[in-house]
């Protein structure tokens, strides 16, 4: 990896920081000036703050993202006439290029 992909990648890896609490829920990689982000973050918000930020990042070419948010669904316990299962996660995929 180029030296100039790698201060591109600590720059990502900072906003993602800085936006969600679990970076290592969210990967990121820098080939030849484009920033490949995937993921999970707790909400849309998280996802937009992301995107918009690196997106702002002088030196990107291109970012590709595909991150995905998280919501969980009422235990089954708590519907009617349900038997108890483990609590589903739903996800959510969204890719921008």
């Amino acid at each position: 990896m180029e030296e100039r992909d790698q201060e591109l990648k600590r720059k990502v890896r900072d906003i993602i920081a800085v936006v969600i609490p679990d970076i290592d829920a969210v990967m990121c990689d820098v080939e030849n000036g484009v920033a490949y982000i995937e993921g999970v973050v707790p909400t849309e918000r998280e996802r937009r703050q992301i995107s918009m930020a690196v997106r702002r990042i002088d030196g990107l070419a291109h970012v590709v993202t595909c991150l995905s948010t998280e919501r969980i669904m009422k235990p089954a316990t708590e519907h009617e006439n349900c038997e108890l299962y483990a609590t589903p996660v739903i996800m959510h995929y969204h890719s921008l290029s």
